[in-house]
């Protein structure tokens, strides 16, 4: 019998429903693709947190809501810039999916950042997410999406992830 291991990181309607859920609970200004691909990673993985850089109030904020260490997960991650790596294509592709169906805001994203379109009804994605989902989407859009907002690069530099087009 052979098993196949999922990761949720290569699945294109997974990914379409971690950037919703982003998204919907985005309060600023509209993340740049980077920005918004470095969180779905971390929204995917979330015990990988951990091993960012983060500022003491964000770092005082993630340990309050108690995110399992990577040792604690069930799945063995292979290195993180790897695996972000390869879902470069998964997340593009949802990306494409988002503005074909008419949810993300079209002026906006050929300005290079993402939002969802004034229509969109949030209520469609947020029931469709675990409490765990939600503790770590709820953190990452409100604290860890914030690190160096107003300097290129910054996020990308406290994580370690990098694409080559970056």
């Amino acid at each position: 019998m052979i098993v196949r291991q999922w990761y949720a990181h290569l699945d294109s309607y997974d990914t379409i429903r971690r950037i919703m859920a982003l998204l919907s609970r985005w309060s600023r200004p509209a993340p740049t693709l980077e920005r918004l691909f470095i969180c779905d990673f971390f929204l995917a993985s979330p015990a990988l947190l951990h091993e960012t850089h983060m500022p003491g109030p964000i770092r005082e904020a993630f340990r309050s809501f108690q995110i399992a260490r990577p040792a604690a997960e069930f799945l063995s991650y292979p290195a993180a810039p790897v695996l972000f790596a390869k879902m470069e294509g998964v997340q593009r592709d949802a990306l494409q999916t988002l503005l074909g169906k008419g949810l993300l805001d079209f002026e906006l994203f050929r300005q290079g950042r993402v939002a969802l379109q004034q229509s969109y009804n949030e209520e469609s994605v947020l029931p469709h997410l675990t409490d765990r989902e939600s503790l770590a989407a709820d953190f990452i859009a409100a604290y860890f999406a914030t690190i160096g907002e107003n300097e290129p690069g910054a996020l990308r530099n406290s994580t370690g992830l990098r694409r080559a087009g970056a």
